[in-house]
């Protein structure tokens, strides 16, 4: 099974019950007010509708869009929810707005996946390779050249000489590791090879998420720890809520259960870090033995 990034997305909203609804507002214009605060946070962009209803029932609808609709258009603050009209409508009007949002969206969802691979290292680390080109004349080789992989420890290494098995080396014998400074290693081979590639096994930071279809095996992890990466998010992402939940008395439970209470809200949050140490102890990888530093 392969594990992308949209995959934990949707992990994320399935767990969080949060996926896009309906929002809607209707305001009577003073014929002076060109602000508008939308009552809903996270709306989803290019998702807003805006109508004006006159008095005798007759609709303009305005668009976002200021090469649809010159004076009849409007931008939105999608941080804010605050819409602000190029115009002012009219004060005999309606204004009536509509749109899709969400509780946590899915920047913030990806931030906090991202976030999980370095609260979760070293229970979960990169394994990577690397294929370096021997040559008889060079003792010394860079383990890999990307900076944004960081070898903490060599676990295998082993030489591929063209038309011949490949042959694991044996540290402090075949090989040693170097350490010019704490984001590089080197290989210093005391026997060069005259051909082949030298193959090295190592373990990482992951990098994070960068597009939707990257996978956990594209980051060097191993799809085990999705269930893990879930619950800190989820975790976080409840977390988030309590800044603003302290500064109202009561939250209104959106299923219409009755209330939830600051409490209930707070062994939420305490629940799903429980259910992550349980799924990092069930399904962490074995700790690297680092070879030949």
């Amino acid at each position: 099974m392969t594990v992308t990034l949209q995959d934990l997305l949707d992990d994320a909203n399935d767990n969080l019950e949060d996926w896009p609804e309906d929002g809607s507002s209707t305001i009577e214009p003073d014929g002076y007010q060109t602000r508008f605060h939308l009552p809903d946070k996270f709306i989803l962009e290019n998702t807003v509708g805006m109508v004006i209803i006159a008095a005798n029932e007759a609709q303009t609808y305005w668009s976002e869009d200021p090469t649809l609709q010159a004076d009849n258009s409007f931008s939105v603050n999608y941080k804010t929810s605050w819409l602000t009209t190029k115009t002012a409508p009219v004060q005999t009007t309606t204004a009536e707005f509509a749109y899709l949002f969400k509780h946590w969206p899915d920047e913030l969802l990806t931030r906090y996946i991202n976030n999980s691979l370095s609260f979760l290292f070293p229970s979960f680390y990169a394994r990577r390779t690397a294929s370096i080109t021997a040559d008889s004349s060079t003792y010394d080789y860079a383990v890999t050249d990307d900076d944004d992989l960081v070898p903490l420890a060599i676990t295998e290494v082993a030489l591929a000489e063209s038309g011949s098995m490949s042959t694991r080396l044996t540290p402090n014998r075949d090989y040693r590791v170097l350490r010019p400074d704490v984001e590089t290693a080197n290989l210093r081979v005391f026997s060069p090879p005259s051909s082949g590639t030298i193959e090295v096994t190592f373990a990482a930071r992951p990098r994070p998420f960068a597009e939707l279809t990257d996978t956990l095996g594209d980051l060097g992890l191993p799809d085990s720890m999705r269930e893990a990466i879930g619950c800190y998010t989820c975790w976080k992402a409840l977390a988030q809520k309590m800044p603003a939940r302290t500064r109202t008395d009561t939250v209104s439970n959106y299923q219409n259960e009755g209330m939830i209470t600051f409490s209930d809200q707070t062994r939420s949050v305490q629940l799903w870090k429980i259910l992550l140490d349980a799924e990092v102890e069930a399904n962490k990888m074995r700790h690297w033995v680092a070879k030949g530093i």
